[in-house]
């Protein structure tokens, strides 16, 4: 067995957050230098949700994830709205990522020259999104 094995896993890891990238929510795409990927818990964010009449607020995440700190799946196919994609896109198409900043989330499209490359559509959904799947690595 390897000794300096840190992760047996790490396509689901936790990354800082980009600085300038400050509106990131969970499910949103996300980068962190060259990997590209999809938040799934952001450390240290209120979480406010409703159930019939009470509404409930919580922080979301683990007490090791810190702020500042993510959950990140780097692996995966997941739906989004996608700019540009259209009922005839194909299938394979490129999906570029454009990082946000503190006033407006990040964004995909399939405009080339954009910005980083993300993923590619795999499918679609009924409800209009894209099925995106991971590169894990900016191209």
């Amino acid at each position: 067995m390897a000794t300096n094995e840190v992760f047996k896993h790490s396509d689901w890891i936790a990354l800082p957050i980009d600085p300038s990238d400050l509106k990131v929510v969970n499910g949103d795409p996300v980068k962190v230098n060259g990997l590209v990927g999809v938040a799934q818990v952001v450390g240290g964010q209120q979480l406010t949700y409703t159930i019939g009449t009470m509404t409930v607020t919580h922080e979301e995440g683990s007490t090791s994830l810190e702020d500042g700190y993510m959950s990140v799946a780097l692996t995966g196919a997941f739906a989004f709205a996608v700019t540009g994609a259209t009922g005839s896109t194909e299938m394979g198409t490129p999906v570029y990522f454009t990082v946000g900043n503190s006033s407006t989330s990040s964004t995909l499209t399939t405009t080339s020259g954009a910005g980083l490359g993300f993923g590619h559509i795999v499918n679609r959904t009924s409800d209009g999104r894209f099925v995106v799947r991971l590169a894990g690595v900016a191209f």
